[in-house]
């Protein structure tokens, strides 16, 4: 196989694991934006909360305890997820729910400040210094061999399944549990769900719940493929998000997917072949530039959420 086409194939390889984190944090960005129809930008924030606490429980834990790597990593990943869905809970108590009957700037400052807060604790937390994990499941596979070999590793087929068993079940209940019609009743009119007996405070706390964890969930899956991530990114990632669920039309989880799908080949592609100093600049022209030629989302059903509440 020429060099040029399986560079290709590795780049595309890369691109799929990339689209997996930034789908796995904006459907959890999706539940919440939904049943609160509120720019909420802190869930870039939260991610990296959840990636950095699953490296620094396992770096804590592999110290005091001697624990190998893969179990002090598996522990880690249970208390990170703990602790987003904490944060999440404290994040919907204090801001989320008393906010969402006001102006939409109120949430979209509150949370930006939410962000830079949850940044700073993370960079206190880590003393100024990037925590990087011990490389767990890392053997390389060639999976094809030439002057350009195409290779994955074990790791990056765990973090896959663990996203696409994660966006599944999601997209599952909120087609068949009865939550899941709850959910969608507040998302389409949270007055007409009030007077049926809708508890919509419930919804959205619950929404800020399990979108914040999957949001943890998508900053784990970054740090196991990449070995760490950076408290600085949070207020990008949420810029980020928020586009790919533009792209989406804000409440459907396909569409959704399919916007994560196009940033990250897009975000790869580039890197791969042109100056990566210059990624995200291109990426956000790029979307702009689509979302002007279709201001309802390229991914965007014929029903969307536009409603003032």
């Amino acid at each position: 196989m020429p060099a040029e086409i399986a560079y290709f194939l590795q780049q595309a390889w890369n691109g799929v694991q990339v689209s997996a984190f930034y789908a796995l944090l904006a459907v959890g960005y999706v539940l919440v934006h939904a049943v609160t129809n509120r720019t909420n930008l802190a869930f870039g924030a939260i991610a990296i909360w959840g990636g950095q606490s699953a490296a620094v429980s396992a770096a804590m834990l592999g110290t005091a305890f001697w624990l190998r790597d893969a179990p002090a990593l598996a522990i880690g990943v249970v208390l990170a997820l703990c602790a987003t869905a904490l944060l999440s809970v404290v994040l919907a108590r204090l801001v989320v729910v008393p906010l969402v009957d006001g102006s939409r700037l109120s949430m979209l400052v509150a949370t930006i400040g939410v962000a830079i807060v949850i940044e700073e604790a993370a960079r206190f937390a880590s003393d100024g210094r990037e925590v990087w994990l011990q490389p767990v499941l890392a053997i390389p596979l060639t999976l094809l061999s030439g002057p350009f070999p195409v290779g994955v590793t074990a790791m990056q087929f765990v973090n896959l399944a663990c996203a696409g068993a994660l966006i599944v079940a999601l997209a599952a209940v909120l087609a068949r549990h009865p939550v899941g019609r709850a959910w969608r009743a507040v998302a389409d009119d949270a007055g007409m769900a009030r007077l049926v007996g809708v508890d919509t405070r419930r919804i959205i706390a619950g929404s800020m719940l399990f979108g914040g964890v999957y949001a943890g969930a998508a900053g784990i899956l970054a740090a196991l493929n990449y070995g760490n991530v950076s408290f600085y990114q949070g207020l990008m990632l949420g810029l980020k998000v928020l586009y790919v669920v533009v792209l989406g039309g804000f409440r459907s989880v396909p569409a959704t997917v399919a916007g994560a799908g196009l940033l990250g080949f897009a975000e790869t592609l580039w890197s791969a072949y042109l100056p990566i100093a210059w990624r995200d600049v291109a990426t956000f022209g790029a979307l702009t530039l689509l979302l002007a030629l279709k201001p309802a989302g390229l991914f965007a059903g014929p029903e969307r959420i536009d409603h003032a509440r």
